[in-house]
């Protein structure tokens, strides 16, 4: 298990932080689990992600970019996606 946290670096809790780019790069599973809106997984982070990795967002819905993911998903970089919340509810997607 690797993290990333904005306010913390070095080990939490014998946890490593590291960068978002390094997450992404090692990551088999990406779970989020953060507030406010602002975007946290785009096409960049999609693009650095490794082949196959899943997705879980158990935070807002604006963590993640709807379309990126989608594009992602169709792809198949990411292999598949449990989200808790959209960043437009109800939901209208496909």
């Amino acid at each position: 298990m690797i993290g990333v946290d904005p306010f913390r670096s070095g080990t939490v809790e014998g946890i490593p932080v590291v960068t978002m780019d390094e997450v992404l790069a090692e990551a088999h599973i990406i779970s989020l689990h953060a507030s406010g809106n602002t975007e946290i997984l785009g096409s960049r982070e999609f693009e650095l992600a490794r082949p196959g990795v899943y997705v879980l967002n158990a935070g807002r819905g604006g963590l993640i970019n709807e379309p990126a993911l989608q594009k992602a998903l169709d792809d198949g970089k990411v292999a598949g996606a449990w989200l808790d919340a959209f960043k437009e509810e109800p939901y209208r997607g496909r």
